[in-house]
């Protein structure tokens, strides 16, 4: 940002440096120092992270993620928030990465917040705060390899037997159980058939119907799951002959009572 100011000198002539031969005012061009963005040599690790929550807090709006980075920087700026973020480097991110560890964080959730700590700089590296030799040196730390001695692992989530679910239904509200019993039949996400829409189901075959999320964003929809959308009558070929990219979510429908 460049301000603009008028010479304040109401003398004209040829030999004022402040206007032209024919007497007309010249604009001086200044930057004021409170506009000028930090220098990276003088921005610390705390400013950098401060700066991006203020951004991710106005971007994440419907998601966790804002949260996760407040999580992930934590300690971060624990251990060098007033550190130049110039002098910060892959040393110094294990030593965060093993901070987590000693906090008992489990691998998987160690590797996503170091992924995150990697975000806030790109993004300032973008902004023009930090130089990208920070960024390109902070890549070089490795993720944490599965079966890392002195590392917890996270306990891998086991299935939900239907048979457990079911005495549950009845106390559910119908909208609830509508879901549980879809997944069941469907193999669904609870998030996939919570933004299900009328428009979106295909009745055409009253055995079985289509459901097209986003059907109203063109071909392709706007939902994650559009790739699995039908193309021409692929869905009713054997799954193994189909490409991914044209299944469709098929939706048993089940006689009424």
């Amino acid at each position: 940002m460049v301000a603009v100011e008028r010479s304040r000198s109401g003398c004209a002539g040829r030999n004022n440096p402040t206007t032209n031969t024919r007497g007309s005012s010249v604009f001086s061009a200044r930057t004021p120092a409170d506009i000028r963005p930090p220098r990276p040599e003088s921005i610390t690790v705390a400013r950098v992270v401060g700066l991006f929550l203020d951004y991710a807090k106005a971007h994440y709006t419907n998601s966790r993620e804002y949260d996760e980075h407040r999580y992930a920087a934590s300690p971060l700026v624990r251990l060098f928030g007033e550190t130049p973020v110039v002098e910060f480097g892959p040393k110094r991110l294990r030593q965060v990465r093993d901070e987590m560890v000693k906090s008992g964080l489990c691998r998987n959730v160690v590797n996503r917040r170091i992924t995150r700590i990697r975000t806030q700089i790109k993004w300032a590296v973008a902004d023009e705060l930090v130089p990208g030799s920070v960024l390109e040196a902070l890549r070089a730390v490795r993720e944490i390899p599965p079966n890392t001695t002195a590392v917890r692992e996270s306990k891998p989530r086991e299935p939900a037997h239907f048979e457990d679910v079911e005495p549950l239904l009845p106390f559910m509200p119908e909208p609830a159980e509508a879901i549980v019993r879809l997944c069941a039949q469907t193999g669904a996400r609870p998030g996939e058939l919570r933004i299900m829409r009328p428009m979106d189901l295909d009745t055409t075959d009253p055995d079985c119907w289509n459901y097209k999320p986003g059907s109203d964003a063109g071909p392709h929809g706007k939902h994650k799951c559009a790739w699995r959308h039908r193309v021409g009558s692929a869905s009713h070929r054997h799954p193994a002959t189909v490409d991914p990219r044209q299944r469709t979510r098929r939706l048993p429908v089940q006689p009424a009572a």
